[in-house]
C-alpha cells in the first residue's frame, strides 16, 4: 500500500510540474511588448495616429468551419458565433456592418478582423462597445460608445482619415505588418526612406495584431493566401 501511495503521489507531483511548465511556456510564448520593432523605433516612427494598446488577444484559435458555398453574411455569422461575444451573433447587425463597409469602400471582413485582434470580438473590451479599440492609446485613455454600430462607423472613418486613408495594403496598418514591408528594402537608405513615407499606424502591436487580423480575414474570406500585401479597400 505504501508503494502504491508513493507512486500515486509521484504521479500527482509530475502532473503539477508539467502544468507549471506549460503556464511558464505560454507566458513566454505569448509575451509581447507595446514597442515597435527596433528599426522603426530608431527612425522616429513611433508617432502613429490611434496607436492601440498591446492587443488583448494573444494567440487565439479561430473556431468554426466554413463551406465554400456560404455567402458573406453566413460566413461572418459562423465566425461571430464561434469567436465573438454574444451580442455580435446577430445577422441584422452583420448585414449593417457590410453595408457600412461598402459605403466606405472597405472590405466588410476587416471590421470583424480588427475586432477579433483587438478585443476578441468583444470578449476583452476596455471601453464600452469599443470592439476595435478606437481612441485607446499607448499612453493611456479609453473611449466608450453608446451603440456598437457607432464603433463600426468610427472604425471605417478612421481607416479613411488623413493619416491612414492612403493605405491600400493590410500590412501597413500595424507595426507587425510593416516588418514584412520593411524587410523587402535592402539598403539602409531605402529602409529609412520607406519608414519616413509610411509613418502612421492603426496598431502598435509588433506581432500579434497583424497575425490575428490576417487569420480572421483568411477565415471569413476563405482565402488562406491572404497576407500583408492584401488590398483591403474596395474599388
Amino acid at each position: 500500500m505504501k508503494m502504491k501511495t508513493k507512486i500515486i503521489m509521484l504521479g500527482i507531483y509530475t502532473l503539477i510540474i508539467i502544468g507549471i511548465g506549460l503556464v511558464i511556456y505560454n507566458a513566454i510564448e505569448n509575451e509581447e511588448t507595446c514597442k515597435p520593432f527596433e528599426p522603426i523605433m530608431n527612425e522616429g516612427f513611433y508617432d502613429g495616429y490611434f496607436n492601440n494598446q498591446c492587443n488583448y488577444v494573444r494567440h487565439p484559435k479561430i473556431r468554426g468551419k466554413l463551406k465554400d458555398n456560404k455567402d458573406l453574411v453566413d460566413r461572418i455569422y459562423i465566425f461571430s458565433k464561434n469567436n465573438c461575444s454574444k451580442e455580435l451573433h446577430d445577422k441584422d447587425f452583420i448585414k449593417l456592418t457590410i453595408l457600412l463597409a461598402k459605403e466606405r469602400k472597405v472590405n466588410p471582413a476587416l471590421w470583424w478582423s480588427i475586432a477579433f485582434a483587438d478585443t476578441g470580438c468583444g470578449k476583452h473590451m476596455k471601453g464600452r462597445q469599443n470592439y476595435t479599440n478606437i481612441g485607446s492609446l499607448d499612453r493611456g485613455g479609453t473611449f466608450h460608445y453608446n451603440t456598437k454600430i457607432h464603433n463600426v462607423w468610427d472604425t471605417f472613418n478612421t481607416l479613411q482619415n488623413k493619416y491612414l486613408g492612403g493605405y491600400q495594403k493590410l500590412g501597413l496598418l500595424s507595426n507587425g505588418g510593416r516588418q514584412y514591408f520593411y524587410e523587402k528594402h535592402h539598403s539602409k537608405k531605402d529602409k529609412i526612406d520607406w519608414l519616413n513615407n509610411n509613418k502612421k499606424i492603426y496598431a502598435s502591436s509588433p506581432h500579434n495584431w497583424n497575425r490575428n487580423v490576417l487569420n480572421a480575414m483568411r477565415f471569413i474570406i476563405g482565402d488562406l493566401d491572404i497576407n500583408e500585401d492584401y488590398e483591403f479597400r474596395l474599388k
